[in-house]
């Protein structure tokens, strides 16, 4: 077979085309790139209909260096611009508690981070 030769060959009765392998690879990374490409259109098209929530890249590399729930807890309340106070108010909890969980000396229910993640317009899977 040659370099770019595509071979027919029937095995039980069925027809098959037998490629060389660096065809092959070609072609697979064509059909991932198709896959990506459209799985990018689609994340822009829900961006765009307001589906999905951006960030500024430092905020997703502070999410993405936090160590802790209570870390990062800390850098979505920043992002937003609210106190521990305003956020508190907002989750029906004090200032200072959101103070002890951001610094890890407390830990909240999940109901509570339900409630946190409303108030900071992200997902529990933001804080969590």
């Amino acid at each position: 077979m040659r370099e770019h030769s595509i071979e027919k060959i029937t095995y039980h009765g069925k027809p098959y085309m037998a490629v060389p392998k660096a065809t092959y690879d070609r072609m697979t990374q064509l059909i991932e790139d198709a896959s990506d490409a459209n799985a990018v259109k689609e994340a822009l098209r829900a961006i765009g209909a307001g589906e999905e929530k951006t960030y500024p890249a430092t905020v997703v590399y502070a999410l993405a260096d936090a160590k802790t729930v209570g870390e990062r807890l800390k850098v979505m309340r920043t992002h937003c611009k609210l106190s521990k106070a305003a956020l508190g108010r907002m989750a029906d909890v004090s200032g200072q508690f959101i103070g002890q969980i951001e610094t890890g000396e407390r830990e909240g229910s999940p109901s509570l981070f339900r409630k946190l993640a409303n108030a900071l317009e992200c997902s529990t899977d933001d804080l969590l």
